[in-house]
C-alpha cells in the first residue's frame, strides 16, 4: 500500500459534485504509522496540498489498521459517523468520502487511484 498513487478521474463516482481533475497520494512508512501527502487539482483548476501523519490504532477521530500487507483500512470519524474510508481493492486504492447535504441526506464520493 505504501508508495505513490495517481488518481484515475474517469473511474471516480462523485455524488457530491465533480471529481478532481487530477491527484496524487504518497504513503510513506513511519515507525508505528504512515505519513500521507496528497496533491490534487480541484474541478475549478485550483491546486491543493495536504500532509498528515497517523499511527496504527485510534487517535483523534482517525482509525487505521493493516490486517495484512495488501490491505490498509483507515476511517475518519465525526462523532459516530464515518466520513471517509480508504481500502485497497486489487491493484487499486479506493477512497470513499461520505458527507451530509444541507437537507440531511447522505452522499458518497468514490475516488480510484492506480499505483504510479
Amino acid at each position: 500500500f505504501l508508495g505513490t498513487w495517481e488518481l484515475d478521474p474517469g473511474s471516480c463516482a462523485y455524488e457530491g459534485g465533480p471529481p478532481p481533475r487530477s491527484g496524487t497520494y504518497v504513503l510513506e512508512p513511519l515507525e508505528n504509522g504512515i505519513a500521507f501527502t496528497v496533491d490534487w487539482v480541484d474541478p475549478e483548476g485550483n491546486a491543493r496540498h495536504v500532509t498528515f501523519e497517523t499511527v496504527f490504532g485510534e487517535r483523534d477521530g482517525l482509525t487505521m489498521e493493516m490486517p495484512d500487507p495488501g490491505t490498509l483500512i483507515t476511517r475518519v470519524m465525526a462523532g459516530p459517523i464515518t466520513v471517509a474510508t480508504r481500502t485497497r481493492v486489487g491493484d487499486d486504492m479506493v477512497i470513499v468520502q461520505e458527507g451530509m447535504r444541507p437537507d440531511g441526506t447522505m452522499f458518497a464520493n468514490r475516488s480510484v487511484y492506480r499505483r504510479a
